[in-house]
């Protein structure tokens, strides 16, 4: 079998399932032993039941020697019964826990990665099918464990018993079983190849669903037809190549159902000649053409449903463990001990599968205490000039050297920062603001210093600082520039000595942005700063203003001295202020 074969990746799920909850692990496996053995128990029950009436019919017996036969076949079909309730009922709670164990290994990898990787669709198909095979790795560690504890139990101890009758009725379960097995195993690199094929084109129709389903612009822009035809092209294509690997499924199965009847009639006519040549008692023929069913029964199950379905999901599995195992390079800070600023030594970015690179050897220092205004056409690699100061994405190329006044206890990058499209938590207006800090107590009269000092007024909600912000929940709902005063106020109430603004303040008019960054900048004395505005009336407050280019800096200085270079912040000043005279 193959590395990342059928067997590999179910021992993996297996391993997997003890690592979650040994001791229901073991717990599980007690069970289900007792279970498959509970079946074989009833065929020998029965058997002493006919021999037993038999022989009490030759007068070779006492009839309550038959009673007490009758009573042990009884519990061993009660035993069957029970043990199959407990069996069901332990593994769903089972399921559960091992289901949220496998959820968190999936979060904590994808803590793991590097914010730039999320721009890799590659990245985004592997996060994609590790999710959906987070399920498919419970379910197929279930299935294996059926197979190696209840079936093969049951199997193992029926073969034992008709072996005790006639050999060759146990070599003719074995001649009929491994035919099935084989022919299923050939159906399980069709499945995986599918999954493979299936991922991004999954991913897109989940995406053509949600823009359908849009209210605000697909409604408005009258393209919800549209989305719903490319929705239902790529439904299409999967259904397409389902079915065309099920229908080579169904034909394996259809040659697998032919052999296990011939096999079927075949035994039951061996034990018809054994009785009448009287080398097994009538007893043993009416249990082995009560269980006979039974056998086939669970054979069928065990290759068409459970371990059918088991290669169908194995390629789901595979990519749970490829994505769990996949090398994630973990660049850390660099901090200077001896330092208090921020330094950039020629700094290059490149998205994932990008061509060209967003930010192009960026030299750039920036002093403690110091506020930065960065500014630029779009595109011109601003925000993500922003990612690499939060140390969210790390360069591709050169260094930045943090000062250790930037570190918090944990070694962590201490930094705060607002986007443009930053969240809008549906809970109350105290928590929208103190999550960023949500170990830090803060009574109500202080709260409402806090935000009067950020242009919020408290008094202006229905319910003050515990009013929910949204109607969803009874609250209510807030203007665009209100939560832009929100998530600032979020970003300093963090109180890091590194706070950035991606042009959070869309929302505001220019005299209320340059008004809030003005209120900013007095809150935040001490602190080192970042601004990035596309308003040039609100960059002027800063200690020095860069212009950046296609990834470069391309002019650096106060407002005064940019304006004196007659560059492109100069071109942009002048139309700016040409568009407001004539507005």
């Amino acid at each position: 079998m193959k590395k990342n074969g059928y067997i590999d990746n179910g021992i993996k799920s297996i391993r997997l399932m003890h690592e979650a909850e040994p001791k229901m692990f073991w717990k599980y496996c007690t069970f289900v032993m007792i279970h498959g053995l509970s079946w074989t128990g009833q065929v020998v029950a029965t058997q002493l039941f006919f021999d037993t009436a038999q022989r009490v019919y030759d007068g070779k017996a006492k009839v309550w020697f038959l009673i007490v036969t009758l009573l042990g076949m009884i519990g061993a079909y009660a035993l069957t019964q029970v043990m199959n309730g407990v069996d069901n009922c332990f593994a769903n709670i089972y399921y559960l826990a091992i289901h949220k164990y496998n959820n968190l290994k999936i979060f904590k990898k994808i803590d793991e990665l590097n914010c730039a990787q999320f721009e890799s669709t590659k990245k985004l198909d592997m996060i994609n099918k590790a999710v959906s095979g987070s399920d498919s790795t419970v379910w197929v560690g279930f299935t294996l464990m059926d197979v190696f504890l209840f079936y093969t139990t049951y199997f193992l101890s029926m073969g034992v018993y008709l072996f005790q009758l006639k050999p060759v009725l146990s070599v003719c379960i074995v001649v009929v079983f491994l035919p099935c097995y084989l022919t299923d195993l050939i159906s399980i690199k069709k499945f995986r190849m599918l999954e493979d094929k299936s991922a991004p084109i999954r991913r897109e129709s989940e995406y053509y669903e949600k823009y359908a389903s849009d209210i605000k612009e697909t409604r408005i822009l009258g393209v919800t037809d549209h989305f719903k035809k490319l929705f239902c092209l790529k439904l299409t294509k999967l259904n397409d190549m389902t079915y065309e690997t099920q229908r080579y499924k169904k034909m394996l199965q259809l040659i697998m159902n032919l052999m296990q009847v011939a096999g079927y009639g075949f035994i039951i006519l061996l034990t018809m000649c054994y009785v009448m040549k009287n080398e097994i008692s009538v007893g043993a023929f009416a249990a082995v053409l009560s269980s006979i069913d039974r056998l086939f029964g669970f054979m069928s199950e065990v290759i068409t449903e459970r371990i059918g379905w088991a290669s169908e999901n194995v390629g789901n599995v595979q990519n749970f463990f490829a994505f769990l195992n996949d090398d994630v390079k973990q660049e850390k800070i660099v901090y200077k001990v001896d330092a208090d600023s921020i330094e950039l030594r020629n700094v290059s970015f490149r998205y994932p599968s990008a061509e060209s690179d967003a930010l192009k050897d960026v030299n750039l220092k920036i002093k403690n205490g110091e506020t930065i205004a960065v500014m630029g056409i779009n595109g011109s690699g601003k925000s993500t000039l922003c990612k690499l100061l939060l140390g969210l994405y790390k360069p591709t190329k050169g260094k930045i050297y943090f000062g250790n006044n930037f570190r918090n206890n944990s070694q962590d990058l201490n930094a705060s920062a607002v986007f443009q499209n930053f969240c809008r938590y549906k809970i109350s207006l105290k928590e929208n603001i103190c999550i960023s800090n949500i170990g830090k107590e803060m009574a109500s009269d202080a709260f409402q210093e806090f935000c009067r000092k950020n242009d919020i007024n408290v008094d202006t909600f229905d319910h003050g600082e515990d009013t929910i912000l949204s109607r969803e929940f009874d609250g209510m709902e807030l203007s665009g520039g209100q939560w832009q005063k929100i998530a600032i106020a979020r970003g300093i109430f963090r109180n890091s000595p590194l706070i950035i603004l991606d042009e959070p303040t869309s929302a505001i008019d220019p005299l209320e942005e340059v008004k809030l960054y003005k209120k900013f900048l007095d809150i935040c004395v001490g602190k080192t700063a970042v601004i990035v505005s596309h308003r040039l009336s609100s960059v002027q407050i800063a200690d020095r203003i860069i212009v950046m280019d296609h990834g470069r800096i391309i002019e650096d200085g106060t407002h005064e001295e940019l304006l004196a270079l007659n560059g492109l912040y100069s071109q942009m000043y002048h139309l700016q202020k040409e568009t407001y005279i004539f507005s």
